[in-house]
């Protein structure tokens, strides 16, 4: 049976009889860190950018149903 490499970018590891995933441990902890980065860009975007449009919209409506 071949041995199966990692196929991370630069990364040569070898992998173990069946190992079920084509990524080694230490390639899948930097995808996920990679997509929590993510995650909180698109968090902190949203909080400082649309939140505030949100609640001024909300404002709005509220004060329209009581005139």
């Amino acid at each position: 049976m071949e041995q199966r490499e990692c196929k991370g970018k630069n990364c040569t590891r070898i992998l173990p009889k069946g190992y079920k995933y084509k990524y080694c441990e230490q390639c899948r902890g930097k995808q996920v860190g990679i997509v929590k980065k993510i995650f909180a860009v698109v968090g902190g975007i949203f909080s400082i950018i649309l939140l505030p449009l949100i609640v001024n919209i909300v404002k709005r409506l509220l004060g329209m149903r009581d005139k």
